[in-house]
């Protein structure tokens, strides 16, 4: 198994693509936390496979969440950002609420994950990675959904820029439209 001994968090883990990327890295033998605000829709099996309660738009979960991975598993080697919310409302009809809360959860979000994980990662000397997933909606628009596209367009700078931040202490921070990084690890993508 190509990832054992690597620790990894997914968030957004209880369903759909975050929960894939979650049970891929299980099944190649990462210890894995599964991170959302629901717990996943199958239990989980086994020592490796732990979930913890998170709500990305607040700092102190996303903290939390990096110190109970540290404290389960003894470091950190992966942070996916895969937390996201769809919000409908074109740029004359979006709320204020479904803006915020959007903002909140698919950009601030990816920032506090790439914060608390490289902080972690920095003082244990890991050479870690960082992936944050976005969307083909954060390079071209999409009607009626201004806040999403907002958000993954904000999540592909954000990507850019800490890379640059994190690229002196070893922490690769990349951006994935897809998860299709999560499925095709190179032999090198850890050394």
């Amino acid at each position: 198994m190509r990832l054992n001994n690597k620790v990894v968090i997914v968030t957004g883990a209880s369903s759909g693509l975050g929960l894939a990327i979650a049970d891929l890295f299980l099944a190649e033998g990462a210890s894995v936390v599964y991170a959302d605000l629901n717990e996943p829709k199958t239990p989980l099996a086994g020592d490796k496979a732990v979930f913890v309660k998170c709500d990305v738009s607040k700092t102190a979960d996303v903290e939390n969440l990096v110190k109970s991975a540290v404290a389960k598993f003894g470091h950190l080697d992966v942070m996916v950002n895969n937390a996201g919310i769809a919000a409908l409302g074109g740029v004359m009809d979006v709320t204020d609420e479904a803006w915020d809360k959007t903002i909140a959860i698919n950009l601030s979000g990816v920032l506090r994950g790439i914060r608390a994980a490289s902080r972690v990662m920095k003082e244990q000397g890991i050479k870690g990675s960082i992936i944050n997933l976005s969307s083909i909606l954060g390079s071209v628009g999409f009607a009626g959904s201004i806040a999403y596209c907002a958000a993954k367009g904000g999540v592909v700078q954000l990507t850019h820029a800490s890379a640059l931040d994190l690229a002196p202490f070893n922490i690769r921070n990349k951006r994935d439209r897809s998860g299709i990084h999560c499925h095709q690890y190179d032999q090198g993508y850890f050394e």
